[in-house]
């Protein structure tokens, strides 16, 4: 629509590429200044972590926010086991409180905005079939903006401190999810 420039990637088990995959890790190693994703379920291939890692240590503003109570009990476990390391990288992460967050949304910088199916998960990158639209143009990424920037005032910022407190019980169960986390 307008001067929208959109590409439409699909993904699933049958192809010998993740091709939605490959392509958000090329927009994040590509972002110079702010990568915001919204995702139901963050359980992340070692090389979206590392992506996410490395761009947040060049600089680029990295802000994820997830829900603080999922409706997927053992992936919010599995989710919690890999926010240590985005956080030591100095990852934003905030915890949206006003109930179930299903957005499924990355804008990177000012130029692209990618939404559709895909959760920020092994499942979605590599067992289903899924749909996203990679949108490049800077109304489409403001907009974009704008409802992350909504979103982020019913979510809390998730602090180191908060996150070292956990009792020994909650870092058992998400250490035990981690191992099962390709299958979820």
């Amino acid at each position: 629509k307008g001067d929208n420039l959109m590409q439409l990637v699909t993904s699933g088990p049958v192809g010998h590429f993740k091709d939605i995959h490959l392509g958000i890790l090329q927009a994040i190693s590509n972002a110079k200044e702010c990568v915001y994703i919204q995702t139901p379920y963050f359980v992340p291939t070692d090389a979206l972590l590392l992506s996410l890692q490395m761009a947040a240590m060049r600089g680029v503003d990295i802000r994820l926010m997830i829900p603080r109570h999922s409706d997927t009990t053992f992936v919010q476990i599995a989710t919690m086991a890999f926010l240590k390391e985005v956080l030591d990288a100095k990852v934003s992460v905030y915890m949206f409180e006003k109930g179930f967050l299903h957005s499924k949304l990355l804008v990177i910088d000012n130029t692209l905005t990618i939404t559709g199916s895909a959760n920020m998960d092994i499942r979605s990158f590599e067992h289903n079939f899924e749909f996203e639209a990679f949108i490049y143009n800077e109304d489409t990424c403001s907009n974009a903006k704008q409802i992350f920037y909504r979103d982020m005032q019913d979510s809390t910022l998730l602090t180191n401190e908060e996150w070292d407190n956990r009792g020994r019980f909650q870092k058992f169960k998400e250490s035990v999810m981690r191992l099962f986390s390709p299958l979820l």
